[in-house]
């Protein structure tokens, strides 16, 4: 993944949840992080040990909440059902240059996931689209509606798309039956 630069941002290594020395190593930046545990959960298609994917306009803030924090609040109704069955939870992370890009970065680990598996990780309840949708208006100045409208019609490609967007032709396809259901 690139931010919108294009500059290159790596995950982290996968940290279990107790581990203080990855806790206490976390960056007072914003980013996107992703929850994943010991086994593999069922999805509609195929299955995952992904859990979460989320984001935090400072990781370390995040991350400080969730182990010593209120975590009837800071944790997921899927990541507390998962710690009272003894389960172990990990976490990764990948730092963003703005909060903005946190957002759209989970917006696109998201239809990523959904577009292998045909549903959001269990500890998400809904997809946020409105970064992706400030996104597209940005760089090709029409509504998502129009994006489709226009690809069901043949006037975009959906390379072309995925090329200005840096994300791949899975996740636009996933835009299209979000919104092309309504549309010519």
């Amino acid at each position: 993944m690139t931010n919108e630069s294009g500059q290159k941002y790596n995950w982290s290594d996968w940290h279990r949840f107790d581990d203080e020395k990855a806790l206490t190593a976390l960056p007072n930046e914003p980013g996107v992080y992703e929850v994943r545990t010991d086994f593999g959960i069922g999805r509609l298609q195929g299955n995952s040990s992904l859990v979460t994917i989320g984001r935090a306009k400072n990781l370390k803030d995040r991350r400080d909440k969730q182990k010593v924090g209120d975590t009837t609040r800071y944790l997921n109704r899927a990541e507390k059902w998962l710690l009272q069955a003894n389960h172990v939870l990990e976490f990764r992370y990948r730092v963003c240059r703005s909060f903005e890009e946190a957002k759209y970065a989970e917006s696109v680990g998201q239809l990523e996931y959904e577009s292998q598996h045909w549903e959001l990780p269990p500890g998400n309840d809904r997809l946020e689209l409105a970064p992706v949708k400030n996104r597209i208006k940005e760089l090709f100045g029409i509504s998502i509606e129009q994006m489709v409208i226009d690809l069901l019609q043949g006037k975009l490609e959906i390379s072309d798309i995925g090329d200005k967007l840096r994300t791949s032709t899975a996740i636009i396809s996933t835009l299209v039956v979000y919104f092309g259901n309504n549309n010519p």
